[in-house]
Order: structure tokens, then C-alpha cells, then sequence
């Protein structure tokens, strides 16, 4: 329902792997082998939410890094137009706020002249509009997905899969203020929760479960739920945030700001990751899950990045196409000029443009009996004719039948023009053959 197509001629040998990553790179995904089985994913919105949460507490070897991506003001794409006769063309994808001429030379309100271009390429793209969409969702995703993150985990990473949303919460890269194990609930008389006592104590030199005051906190937690009754199959997510209390110092236990009914809280021994409200996570995207001894991993995971989504988004600017590429034209149809019958033959002579005789490399030339009504006959071929030949020759016919004779010019790049068809030539005059022949 998005539109996206794939049209790509394979004339040449490829991989089955190839020809995968060149079908989903024209859809906004890539092929990856799941349990034994090629599978895809699909870089788009994740509206189930996080399906894993990573802390210091199931995780180690853990590393963050961040790229810091030029100038791009735009993309140069390249791509293959069908509406051009499926030829080269190249279309500028612009960031926001960027033109070709810019507001002060005749470009779009609010904009400014584009200097920093890069080239990009969609094999298999043709259609101007997915271009310009894929453009600009690419564009982003190289601006805005630029922190990956690695660790390592133990049998926690069977229940995770590459492509699926997760949360993490760690020092190394200043996401949160701390993560723990639920060791505690505090009931009121209604049994609901009012206070939540974790495992970890709070460490002043790092200010890790340390409070200031004047912020707000929350907490999110990861919930293994059945997802059915006696199904056998468990689901992982991460719990939306869960306010509480501020209480400036180091967190002895987490204070609710009102009681919560036990199935809206965390319970003893879930996973809490700890911060101020807004950032006690932060979403990648798991890119890659290196399989290890024992059921533990090494995953790579990116950025989540969901700006990068609403990027082609809004009316597509009308492309106006500013490649031309010289095309040769088609050989010229030969023209019939006249036709000579005797008891040495039929002469059919013919002749072309002057303009295009250094660009030919002969003539093809069939003829057959003329069919009757409602029949029909195969053409047989004749020798060819070299390029400055103007008159085909035929063996004398029978008195009385009559032939069709048909000519084709061929050009000295291999293509060839449409027939010139002369049709129902008699044989039963018998005139001079043709002077010149």
C-alpha cells in the first residue's frame, strides 16, 4: 500500500543475496536469516513498542559509539526514470530549509542555496515520486541515526530478534540515573502500592539513584507477559514510565505520588531502569545479534531515530527531469521507389536518406508468395545487402502469382528499422531489367 516497486534487469550473474538486498533496499528493508530462515525487516514505525530493555544489570562488554555526520544540504540521486524510456536521471533531494537557488535567487520561501551534495543511488527505483520519498528518508536516517551501541548478553538474547525495538539505560552513555532489580513493594491497607524498594544502592560519587530537587523521575520496567491463557509463549515489553516522587538524595526506596493497584506497578525481581522523566531510556533498534556459546550474544543496535519517518512526508515536489542524453534515432524504413519485372528477375529498388548512410550496416531483405485471403506464408530470407545496395533481386517468378517483398534497414549500433513491405509484385510482364543492375 506504500507504492514501492522494484524494476531491475539481472543480465548479468548475481547471488541470491544480492538480488534480496537490492529488493528490500527498494522498500526501506533488508534481508536477514532468522533461526535458519531468510526473513526481512522492515525500517519503519514500531508501534508495538520496545520489545526488550537493556541495563547495565543484563548486559556487559558495553560500548557507545557516536558518529558525527558532514554537511549534507542534499542528495544527488541517481536512478533509472520510466518516464523518461527508463533512462539515467538524476533528481536533488534537499533537507528542510534547503533549495537549488535558494529564496534570494528565486528558490522557495524560507530557503537558502544547497552547496553541500552527495551522491546517492536506488537501483531498481523508477518511479520519481518513491525516488524523492526514499531520498529524503534516507537523508535523515544518515543525519539522525548516528549512535550505535554494542554488549553482550546471556540467554536474554533468545528473546530478542534483529529488528525489534528496545530500550536502553546505561552510564556509558549518560541515558538514565540507574537500574536495578525490584527487591521490595510497600502495600497501603488497600493492597495497593505506594512505595518501591530496589536492590542497588544509591552511589553519590556517580549520582547514580541520586535526586535532585526540582526534577521529576520515573521509572519503566520490563514485563514478560503469556500471551495467552496456558499458550506457553511469553512476550517481552517495557512498561510506559511510572512517576514518582522527588525526594532530593540518594534513593533509599522509590516514593509513588499515589498508591497504584499492583498490576500497574513493577513487581519483585523485574528489571527497573531509573531516570528523569523523558530519559530514563533511550530507543535503538537492533541491528545484529551475534550468536555466542550458551545461548549468549553480542548485539549491535542503532539508533531508533523515528523523525526519520515523517521525512517524506507532505506534497512531492513536481521533478522536472534536467538530464538528456543523446540518443541516436532508429534507422530510417527504406523507401519504395520502383519496381522492375523480367525473365531475369523481379528488381525492387528502394532507397533511404541520404543522412543516415554512414551510419548503416546493410540491409535485410525477405520475400514470399503472396498469401491468399485469409491464409498466410512464412518469408524467406535473401542475402543481405551491403549498406550502399538499393535494389533487392529475386529469382523470376511464375506467370501468373504474385510476391511480397520485404526490406530492412539495419544501423551499425545493431538496431534495426521498421519493414518496408512491397507487396503482390506480378510476374507475368516481362520487361528490360532496370539500367545500373
Amino acid at each position: 500500500d506504500n507504492g514501492y516497486t522494484v524494476d531491475y534487469v539481472i543480465d548479468t550473474p548475481m547471488t541470491r543475496a544480492r538480488a534480496a538486498q537490492l529488493l528490500c533496499a527498494a522498500g526501506r528493508a533488508r534481508p536477514i536469516w532468522i533461526n535458519g530462515k531468510l526473513s526481512v525487516v522492515i525500517d519503519g514505525p514500531r508501534e508495538d513498542g520496545e520489545r526488550q530493555l537493556f541495563t547495565p544489570r543484563s548486559t556487559r562488554g558495553f560500548r557507545w559509539r557516536k558518529a558525527f555526520p558532514g554537511t549534507v544540504h542534499a542528495l544527488r540521486v541517481v536512478f533509472t526514470n520510466r518516464e523518461q524510456g527508463y533512462r539515467e536521471d538524476e533528481m536533488l533531494v534537499f533537507a528542510d530549509g534547503y533549495s537549488e537557488l535558494g529564496e534570494a535567487s528565486g528558490g522557495p520561501a524560507g530557503t537558502v542555496a544547497a552547496s553541500a551534495y552527495e551522491k546517492f543511488e536506488l537501483p531498481g527505483v523508477t518511479d520519481p515520486e518513491i525516488v524523492w520519498k526514499l531520498g529524503r528518508f534516507w537523508l535523515y536516517t544518515a543525519l539522525l541515526q548516528t549512535e550505535t551501541v554494542e554488549f553482550d548478553v546471556d540467554i536474554e538474547s533468545v528473546a530478542s530478534r534483529a529488528g525489534d525495538l528496545a530500550a536502553v539505560a546505561h552510564d556509558v552513555m549518560l541515558v538514565g540515573l540507574g537500574s536495578a532489580r525490584v527487591a521490595g513493594l510497600a502495600l497501603d491497607g488497600f493492597g495497593d502500592v505506594t512505595a518501591i524498594t530496589l536492590d542497588q544502592a544509591a552511589d553519590l560519587s556517580s549520582g547514580l539513584l541520586v535526586m535532585e530537587a526540582g526534577k521529576d523521575y520515573a521509572i519503566r520496567w520490563r514485563e514478560v507477559v503469556e500471551t495467552g491463557p496456558a499458550s506457553g509463549s511469553y512476550k517481552v515489553s517495557v512498561t510506559a514510565a511510572l512517576p514518582v516522587s522527588t525526594v532530593a538524595g540518594p534513593i533509599t526506596a522509590l516514593q509513588l505520588p499515589a498508591p497504584v493497584d499492583p498490576a500497574d506497578a513493577p513487581k519483585v525481581g523485574q528489571l527497573v531502569a531509573f531516570g528523569e522523566t523523558g530519559k530514563e531510556t533511550f530507543p535503538v533498534l537492533i541491528k545484529r545479534i551475534r550468536a555466542g556459546r550458551n545461548f549468549a550474544a553480542r548485539i549491535e543496535a542503532v539508533a531508533y531515530a523515528p523523525e526519520r519517518f515523517d521525512a517524506d512526508s507532505g506534497t512531492v515536489p513536481t521533478f522536472d527531469t534536467r538530464i538528456t542524453l543523446p540518443r541516436a534515432p532508429r534507422p530510417p524504413t527504406p523507401t519504395h521507389t520502383e519496381t522492375h519485372v523480367t525473365d531475369d528477375g523481379i528488381f525492387v529498388r528502394f532507397d533511404v536518406p541520404e543522412a543516415f548512410a554512414d551510419n548503416l550496416s546493410g540491409f535485410q531483405v525477405r520475400w514470399r508468395q503472396t498469401p491468399e485471403v485469409g491464409s498466410t506464408a512464412r518469408f524467406e530470407r535473401l542475402p543481405d545487402l551491403r549498406s550502399d545496395e538499393r535494389v533487392a533481386v529475386l529469382q523470376p517468378g511464375v506467370p501468373g502469382r504474385t510476391y511480397d517483398v520485404e526490406i530492412i534497414t539495419r544501423g551499425d549500433d545493431g538496431r534495426v528499422s521498421d519493414p518496408l513491405l512491397v507487396t503482390a509484385v506480378g510476374a507475368s510482364d516481362a520487361v528490360a531489367a532496370p539500367a545500373g543492375v
